[in-house]
This record gives structure tokens, sequence and C-alpha cells, in this order.
């Protein structure tokens, strides 16, 4: 192999030379939770952004009857942020007695019943506002359980998984649903990535094997 492509550790005064990079990343993409890991927080970026990204959209919407400003949409995205500043702080006060897994699969109910809420209720400031809340605490919970038991690996993959945040483009994709049936409706976009994430956090993010190093 190439020198640039091993790494040369000494323990106890012995020199262990072992594949570099390149083996890192097989290693790495040898465990299944953390693959799958890779596609929840790829389609994670549009669930906490929908909110901050559609809203506008929706209360600025000359001649529509919930037509409201510029002003008030971004008071709405202002709002949001801080149910998200709030949603972090009680999650670090919890952490403690809770596993990521249960708190990453009550926000993720969490986060469908306030969208349902702001679809299908006349509360629709109310319930898009509380999301934040609930979506605060999704991203830093993906990378607890993807990163599980990776060992020194842990920093490589979370080189990797930060990304992958790329997949925020896929809020594109919900301006396009918006546009043939509105903004509300678009959530059900939003809902279909929750539930993905959901998924993950019950079933894809056991992990089978440990990297000890």
């Amino acid at each position: 192999a190439e020198p640039h492509l091993k790494r040369v550790e000494k323990v106890e005064g012995v020199e262990k030379v072992e594949g570099g990079m390149l083996s890192d990343f097989r290693r790495l993409f040898g465990f299944r939770h953390f693959v799958l890991g890779m596609v929840a927080v790829f389609l994670f970026e549009p669930i906490e952004a929908a909110v901050p990204a559609m809203m506008p959209i929706y209360f600025t919407q000359e001649g529509a009857p919930w037509y409201r400003g510029a002003a008030y949409a971004g008071t709405i995205v202002s709002l949001y942020m801080l149910c998200m500043l709030g949603g972090r702080f009680l999650a670090g006060l919890v952490s403690s007695r809770v596993t990521t897994r249960t708190m990453m699969v009550f926000c993720s109910f969490g986060a469908i019943a306030m969208l349902l809420g702001a679809m299908y209720t006349p509360w629709t400031v109310v319930f898009v506002v509380a999301t934040g809340l609930f979506t605060s605490v999704m991203f830093g919970g993906l990378l607890n359980l993807a990163l599980d038991g990776l060992g020194e690996l842990a920093p490589l993959g979370s080189g990797v998984l930060m990304t992958l945040i790329c997949g925020g483009a896929l809020l594109a994709l919900q301006g396009r649903i918006a546009d043939h049936v509105g903004v509300l409706p678009s959530f059900w976009m939003t809902i279909g990535l929750i539930a993905v994430t959901l998924l993950y956090s019950l079933f894809g993010s056991a992990n089978a094997a440990r990297d000890d190093g």
C-alpha cells in the first residue's frame, strides 16, 4: 500500500502498522446502524427546516384568507426558533434520565402530532411553532444513535454524517409539492420523513457490533 494510506501506531513500544483511511472507511461502512443513520441524517434536514422555509410562503400569499404579511411570518419563524432553543434546554434536563432512542421516539411522535394539528385544526400557528420543541433535539439524537459503538471510528463517522446535511436540498421538492396542493398539505412530506426517522430510531439504530479500536 502507498505510505500515505497507512497509519503507524506505537503500542507499548511496538510499532503496529494498520490500513489507513481507506481501511477505516471500509470498517465504518461495515456498521449497518451507521449506514442507515446516514440515510436518516440526510432526510432529517428538510424536517427541521420545513417550518421556517414554508410558513413565510404560507403567510405572504396575497389574496389568501390567511395572508398576514412578511413581518407576521418572520415572527412565526422567530417563535419556532425560540421553541427549538427551549426544546434543547428541556432535553438537556432529561437526557441523563432517558435513553436517546426513547427521546427520539417521543420527539418523532410529538412532531407528527404537531404538524397534523397545524394542518387540520384552526390553531395552525400554535402547532407549527410548537413543532420546534420536538424537532430541536432530533439531529443530535440521530448522531448519537448512528455513532454508538464506533469507537475510534467515531470522529470519521461524525465527519461523514455532517456532510449529509446537504439533504436540506429536498426542501425544493416540498416547495414543488406546495405549488400543486398547497403549503399545509405539503407537510405530509415532512411527516413521511419523520416516519423514516422514527423507524430508524425503533429498528434501524440497533448496533449489532461494536468497534473498541
